[in-house]
């Protein structure tokens, strides 16, 4: 097949990609694209050699990355390039297998690839390297039937369905002529797993959300604050402004709302240290503003979680920083000793960097560019507070992308959360399009644990997200103003079958690829079958 015929079905697998997501050309993304994404791909590998397939591969995962994360250059060009460079190499990779998968099962290919597909999907998002951007899944971010299947088997029931749906439409056009079923030794179990499970996803979907006006459960009143910051300003009287924004903000929904429970300010809404420039002041300046803002604090009964810095000093004088979620009330604000959420999942490189240690030179070039290596927090922190008529709520805050993570927020889940409380700041990326990609992945959380969420961004998207994953109420982004909002939270909160089992589908996923690799080499165990193997290879 010619080169053109080749670089077409991938440029346009490209442009499904970006187009299915959140996007430049569409804010909330083009959900039913999502459906289509692997199809050109699919297509166009039998047709590939083994000494190009790579090449493709990487030209596909650089031109969908390069579409899909564009933002990123408002934050730093080389981190940019550096997610290119290696969503590229991922895709060489997975390019290569996808060749041999179609040499070796050639009318069941499809379907194998469109498994390992997903299963490079669950892992890209694990390690130091994470990173859940791109997951066809979230494509399905606001479509009702995945957001209730999240329940049970996470974004991965998305992912797997869209990447069945390419691989049956492409089994369908290459393969029109097939007189047996016995060429689909794969496709028919993998058919029937598939619908089985998905049958029971739907009704164990939709029975826990029947009903839900009669479920058990308490209300909250939660006041989240956007105050829409300039992430690129350094300078004090810049952090003085914002705070005094976040006050009259805040002030302003007190005058407008007497029941309020819970106040929530951003990812870093204050930054000087809150504790330390009470007990070891930096300076008098920074010493005065922390006391104001403590005086304001205390003039409220309500629950204020709040974005800051956190340091902590040894006995050595050596200091540890973190980004923390500080939670306030009343007992604990003079002398200011909040109870403390540090955040554990930092961004690889700009937030972090764990080996220090192995490549020394490297780190201290990473930490003159960056004005926020932090430490990485250890512990999933889940804070209980009594609010007023004797109700009780336990809560987590994960900060910033990390409600981008099923597993950091089962965790919370786990641990006993019954609400998430998201900080984050995406102002830095000055960009719709960012926001809005972040936010169809935090509705996903919600969704899986039947836990709802409230987020307080910088500059968006600061929103009510209810334990259905729905979008209840929003902010308008790059906007100042508060968003007020009543929360349900259900006594079947963190009680789905996705939060007591977790990544099933995944690891069920790989078993599955493991039987079928095993019966393949099997069939193949004999020299009439590898002299056909190699006859494949080289055709």
């Amino acid at each position: 097949m010619s080169f053109a015929y080749i670089l077409f079905q991938i440029l346009i697998s490209s442009f499904l990609f970006v187009l299915s997501h959140p996007s430049y050309f569409c804010e909330s993304g083009i959900s039913c694209l999502g459906f289509f994404v692997l199809f050109p791909i699919f297509n166009v590998i039998k047709y590939l050699k083994i000494n190009s397939a790579w090449l493709w591969g990487f030209l596909y995962g650089f031109i969908c990355y390069a579409g899909l994360c564009f933002w990123l250059c408002s934050y730093s060009l080389i981190a940019f390039i550096f997610v290119l460079i290696a969503c590229g190499l991922y895709m060489a990779i997975l390019f290569e297998i996808f060749y041999f998968i179609n040499k070796l099962f050639r009318f069941n290919s499809f379907y194998v690839m469109a498994l390992v597909w997903c299963i490079y999907e669950y892992a890209k998002t694990k390690g130091f390297l994470g990173f859940p951007y791109g997951v066809l899944g979230y494509t399905q971010w606001n479509v009702d039937v995945f957001l209730c299947l999240a329940g049970v088997g996470g974004v991965w029931y998305a992912s797997l369905f869209c990447a069945l749906f390419s691989a049956t439409l492409s089994s369908f056009v290459n393969y029109p002529n097939k007189k047996s079923l016995q060429q689909d030794f794969i496709f028919v179990p993998l058919m029937i797993c598939v619908i089985l499970f998905f049958s029971y996803s739907l009704f164990k979907g939709f029975s826990i959300r029947k009903n839900n006006d009669k479920d058990g459960g308490t209300n909250i009143y939660v006041v989240a604050v956007q105050n829409n910051t300039d992430s690129n300003k350094y300078d004090f009287a810049s952090y003085k402004d914002d705070i005094k924004n976040l006050m009259t903000l805040t002030q302003k929904a007190f005058m407008q709302h007497k029941n309020i429970d819970f106040v929530v300010w951003p990812e870093t809404a204050v930054v000087p240290f809150i504790v330390l420039n009470y007990f070891q002041p930096i300076d008098k300046s920074r010493k005065d503003l922390i006391y104001s803002l403590l005086d304001f604090l205390e003039q409220y009964d309500s629950c204020f979680v709040i974005g800051n810095p956190h340091r902590i000093i040894d006995d050595e004088n050596n200091f540890y920083d973190y980004n923390s979620s500080l939670v306030f009330y009343k007992d604990n604000i003079f002398p200011p000793v909040p109870n403390i959420y540090s955040k554990i999942h930092l961004v690889p490189f700009t937030e972090y960097f764990p080996y220090k240690n192995i490549f020394p030179h490297l780190y201290k070039k990473l930490e003159s560019k960056s004005d926020s290596l932090w430490e990485r927090g250890n512990n999933f922190k889940v804070f209980k507070y009594n609010m007023s008529n004797e109700r009780k709520i336990s809560f987590s805050t994960p900060i910033c992308f990390e409600d981008s993570f099923d597993f950091l927020c089962r965790k919370f889940v786990q641990k006993g959360a019954m609400c998430f409380f998201n900080l984050s700041n995406d102002s830095w990326s000055k960009s719709r399009t960012a926001q809005m990609q972040h936010l169809s992945m935090a509705v996903f959380r919600s969704a899986e644990n039947y836990v709802p969420t409230i987020r307080s961004t910088a500059s968006g998207v600061t929103c009510y997200i209810n334990a259905k994953g729905h979008i209840v109420n929003v902010l308008p982004q790059f906007e100042q103003g508060f968003l007020y909002q009543k929360v349900f939270i259900s006594e079947r909160a963190g009680k789905t079958f996705y939060s007591n089992f977790g990544n099933w589908l995944p690891v069920l996923q790989i078993i599955i690829l493991l039987i079928i690799l095993m019966i393949k080499l099997v069939e193949i165990n004999d020299i009439n079958g590898v002299k056909y193997l190699l006859w494949q290879m080289k055709h």
